[in-house]
């Protein structure tokens, strides 16, 4: 399974807003989501069977609160 996120592109003012407009990507527009405070933060390596290499990512875990809508979630299993 995988949790929401993706790259922080240039016109993204802060990693709240990139969160925010991923959340809105991988879960759909019906969801109205305020991003809140920071949590917590770290940093992994994994191995990417698509590229056939290594790959770090860090995770930046923010609090959320479904204001209204509904999240689309969506289960990826790869085996």
């Amino acid at each position: 399974m995988e949790t929401i996120g993706g790259r922080v592109k240039e016109s993204d003012i802060d990693f709240k807003i990139a969160l925010n407009r991923e959340t809105v990507e991988e879960d759909g527009i019906e969801a109205n989501i305020e991003i809140e405070e920071f949590i917590t933060s770290t940093y992994a390596t994994t191995f990417d069977d698509r590229y056939n290499k290594e790959q770090t990512w860090i995770y930046i875990v923010y609090k959320g609160k479904l204001k209204s809508g509904k999240l689309r979630m969506q289960c990826r299993i790869s085996v």
